[in-house]
């Protein structure tokens, strides 16, 4: 599962300079914080994107970097919303 999550999180955010770390000055939208993404995650009521925010908040914890919060952001935006 986490190497299901680090390709996604490489596929959407990657460094400008094609390095494998980038700051948040270097993203070109802006990432809500991560309290906010966390909120909007089960109002999107979609269980992967539920899921995946889990797991890269929960992976942050371990080796911060901010493309995980990057990475919920396009995954929140990409997967339609759960209606039903």
């Amino acid at each position: 599962m986490w190497q299901s999550h680090l390709a996604l999180l490489l596929a959407f955010t990657t460094s400008p300079a094609g390095e494998g770390h980038c700051s948040e000055k270097e993203f070109d939208v802006e990432v809500p914080s991560a309290s906010e993404l966390i909120a909007r995650a089960p109002d999107h009521r979609d269980e992967h994107v539920i899921k995946f925010t889990e797991a890269a908040v929960r992976e942050n914890t371990l080796r911060p970097d901010p493309r995980y919060f990057a990475a919920i952001l396009a995954v929140q935006q990409r997967i339609p919303r759960w209606v039903g």
